[in-house]
């Protein structure tokens, strides 16, 4: 298994060499749970999700598998920086921050469609736009968790109970399926529970996506 770090690894400070090296532990502690491989990177950037951050390039990217489901762990390096001012001068100190989203074939075409946990503000712009999907006899989901699509009434067809029970379970979860893809994430940061559970994560989705195509 492989692991890249940023190109500018020797020109970040100590500190952050220390966060880079235990993102790595992260990585490759799931060697323990599944058979991981390296991977060609895929092309995600007509992902919404991922272009709410700044600007990006793939840094790693792996296969993991179980018995029977497989999905791709990609490892992003978002670039920022922070201006500071000084009597002699400024100064920009540039930070390299790794995040881990999943992705995986839906092997059907959902639309495009966006889910994750729903906001105050998406309850007030609700109010006055109605553009959110709500479904039938499921109060806690509508609750919860924030749907919009580009096609309201295939949505409400092709998200099954499911798949509604499922995303309950995981109120932090950001998913987003476009062209018989699906990405997804989590809020936090890389750590080794977060890594775990993308990866748990992972392996239920692509069970779930499989059974949805034989029955359709």
């Amino acid at each position: 298994m492989k692991f890249d770090f940023p190109k500018v690894f020797q020109q970040l400070s100590s500190e952050q060499r220390v966060f880079w090296e235990y993102y790595k532990e992260c990585v490759l502690n799931i060697e323990k749970l599944y058979t991981v491989s390296t991977s060609i990177s895929p092309n995600i950037t007509d992902f919404l999700l991922i272009n709410t951050k700044n600007a990006y390039r793939v840094l790693n990217s792996w296969n993991v598998m179980d018995k029977n489901n497989s999905f791709k762990l990609v490892m992003l390096e978002y670039k920022s920086y922070q201006d500071f001012a000084s009597v002699t001068g400024g100064s920009r100190h540039y930070y390299y921050d790794p995040y881990l989203i999943g992705m995986l074939n839906t092997f059907e075409d959902f639309g495009h469609v966006l889910i994750r946990p729903e906001t105050f503000a998406d309850k007030i712009i609700e109010i006055f736009n109605g553009i959110e999907t709500d479904f039938a006899g499921h109060r806690k989901f509508n609750n919860m968790i924030y749907v919009i699509s580009d096609n309201k009434e295939k949505t409400l067809v092709d998200l099954k109970n499911s798949f509604l029970d499922f995303f309950i379970q995981f109120p932090k979860l950001e998913v987003e399926f476009l062209n018989k893809k699906c990405v997804f994430r989590l809020e936090k940061a890389i750590d080794f529970a977060e890594t775990e559970m993308l990866c748990k994560i992972g392996m239920k989705l692509d069970a779930m996506f499989k059974l949805h195509k034989t029955t359709h």
